[in-house]
Formats: structure tokens, sequence, C-alpha cells
């Protein structure tokens, strides 16, 4: 039998502990999740919607995890709201000249 991996240092609130003999404190397990999702929310404002104001209600998204048609995903669920903003990415693009100069390329006939 071998000595636990897991100390709490903290034995009232268990808030800290050493795993493996490593002092982790559960306020920079939340730190490292609001870190990752403020990275993830700069980059999708900057390098997918290019700086554009684009917003989609996502607070009450459902998703039938018992649905197991093909090709089904919350994304095309009725009662989820992205069916009203499918095309505003592209429409977006279309319409800031700069954006449709990077993105868009045609030939004239």
């Amino acid at each position: 039998m071998s000595l636990p991996r897991v100390w709490w240092l903290d034995r009232q609130n268990f808030q800290t502990m050493l795993f493996e003999g490593t002092p982790i404190a559960f306020e920079d397990i939340k730190k490292v999740f609001v870190d990752i999702e403020q990275d993830l929310v700069q980059r999708w404002e900057e390098d997918v919607l290019c700086g554009l104001q684009l917003e989609c209600s996502y607070s009450n998204l459902t998703d039938d995890l018992t649905n197991t048609a093909v090709g089904y995903s919350f994304l095309s669920d009725r009662r989820n709201p992205f069916a009203a903003v499918k095309d505003s990415l592209i429409t977006a693009v279309l319409d800031h000249p700069t954006l449709r100069k990077r993105f868009i390329a045609w030939e004239s006939p």
C-alpha cells in the first residue's frame, strides 16, 4: 500500500491540496477555465468574426441527445435560434468592402 496521491492542506473547506506533491488550489482551477474562455472569445471575435459585431443568443440551447437521425445537430434543431442567423457571417463579410476583398474572389467571364 502506498501513500495517498492527494493530501488536503485545508481540511475545513477543502480548497487546497497537494496532488503528488504539487500544491493545487481550486481557485487556480477555476482561473484556468476563465482564462480559456477569455482566449476563445478573443480568438472568435478577432480571427473568425474579423472584428464584425455579430451576436446570437445562445443562453437557452436545446440539444436532443436521443435524436439519432443522420444529420441532426443542435445547430439545425428548430427550437434553437440558429436558423434565423445562419447567413449572418457571409452577409456581413459581403457588406464589408475590406473583408469582401480579403475573402471573396471571382472572375468575370
